[in-house]
């Protein structure tokens, strides 16, 4: 082959490189541009959800850890743009109490008082969403309605085992505030679940206390909730980040930081909370009580459920923890978990059941289960009388740590 024939070898050579490299170019500015479109289109619907869930207030406060909070018109907040709910009349508190409830004067302990919100009459306070919630909420997934040792979560709980078919209408519990130790992408709670798992349609409320870094931007002990109607595919959310749960009271709001923390070894303080069905209207009430009385908080309307829309299947009790793969499972209750201690571990105790007949009754014959123990990271235990004051009691917890979580 000539010096002709090898010059036009490597010109057509280079105009091959050439081609390439300018084809390789056009798809990688193709590709950023898709790139740079999506998100941009995921910043506009964050944007849309954001005017969506921000009703327009009546006043709006500052609060202390950071905050805002908007007084919103009761009758015009996001709950009413639910398409099952746009013909709601509001239930301003329930038809009636569960039967067999103490008086306040009458509590064995004294539970802890949450910091009001002074709202204008007619209006409810909402905390404000923010786009990172949004993100947030996106990330962390709720699927958390059927406890199961893996994927992340873990369980240290005690729930009604169906041993023999048995209806509930509510459930009572005293759930102690604890702020362990997570990282900004983990979680850690106490709290209760009611569920109906009579199909493949799980439907769960969801009320406890969380610290949840990535949700809050903070790392306090807050009251928080969760609800679904099929098991977390495409209804319910936390606490007003969708449509759903229907706020009454003008004073608190789902998200409210908890100032008076339990300590280790030392004072306890706790939320006593009562989720029932109202025997009139068929609406899920949570309600919350104090030295000072009751304090009627709201309600999930009973048409946002199928099964639970008539009545639960199982009550469940303790903590729940959650970690990305990579890191050690975070702390849970106390971060310890001594049996035989009260002052040093974690619990949600007085634990009772709504029946029937809309009567409060300790469990006394119901069968209860422990979810599997995970040795040196947490356990769980169930005790129907450690004295008078902790009766009917799911002591919990742990310190968390490496190869706690199987993926």
């Amino acid at each position: 082959m000539g010096f002709h024939a090898c010059s036009t070898l490597v010109a057509r050579m280079s105009l091959k490189v050439t081609i390439l490299v300018a084809s390789a170019l056009i798809l990688i500015g193709q590709s950023r541009g898709e790139g740079a479109k999506a998100f941009r289109d995921e910043d506009l619907e964050l944007e849309r959800q954001l005017k969506l869930l921000n009703k327009p207030p009546v006043k709006s406060i500052e609060t202390q850890d950071g905050s805002t909070v908007d007084c919103i018109d009761i009758n015009k907040q996001l709950a009413f743009d639910h398409p099952l709910l746009q013909n709601h009349t509001i239930q301003m508190e329930p038809s009636s109490l569960p039967k067999g409830m103490k008086p306040a004067s009458d509590l064995p302990i004294e539970p802890v008082k949450f910091e009001t919100i002074q709202c204008p009459h007619g209006t409810v306070p909402v905390r404000r969403t923010r786009k990172k919630d949004l993100i947030a909420a996106k990330t962390l997934s709720t699927s958390y309605g059927a406890p199961s040792n893996e994927g992340g979560y873990l369980f240290a709980t005690v729930k009604t085992f169906r041993d023999r078919p048995t209806n509930f209408y509510g459930a009572r519990s005293f759930i102690e505030i604890w702020k362990p130790n997570v990282s900004a992408d983990q979680f850690s709670s106490s709290e209760m679940w009611i569920r109906n798992a009579d199909s493949d349609r799980l439907n769960s409320i969801q009320l406890g206390i969380f610290v949840i870094p990535s949700l809050y931007s903070d790392d306090k002990p807050r009251l928080t909730s969760s609800w679904t109607a099929d098991g977390h595919q495409k209804t319910g959310c936390f606490n007003l980040l969708c449509p759903g749960f229907v706020q009454i009271t003008r004073q608190y709001y789902m998200g409210m930081p908890f100032t008076r923390i339990s300590t280790y070894g030392g004072s306890i303080y706790y939320v006593n909370s009562l989720v029932f069905k109202d025997p009139a209207s068929g609406n899920w009430w949570f309600i919350v009580r104090n030295s000072e009385g009751v304090v009627n908080f709201g309600y999930w309307p009973g048409s946002l459920f199928n099964n639970l829309a008539d009545h639960a299947t199982e009550l469940e009790f303790g903590g729940q923890v959650y970690s990305p793969p990579n890191q050690p499972s975070p702390q849970m209750g106390s971060g310890h978990f001594y049996p035989k201690n009260a002052f040093k571990t974690a619990s949600v105790s007085n634990i009772a059941f709504v029946d029937a007949s809309n009567v409060l009754t300790e469990p006394e014959n119901i069968s209860m289960v422990l979810t599997p123990n995970k040795p040196n990271c947490y356990y769980a235990n169930y005790c129907e009388f450690w004295d008078d004051v902790f009766r009917y009691n799911t002591m919990f917890g742990g310190p968390g740590g490496p190869n706690c979580i199987e993926y």
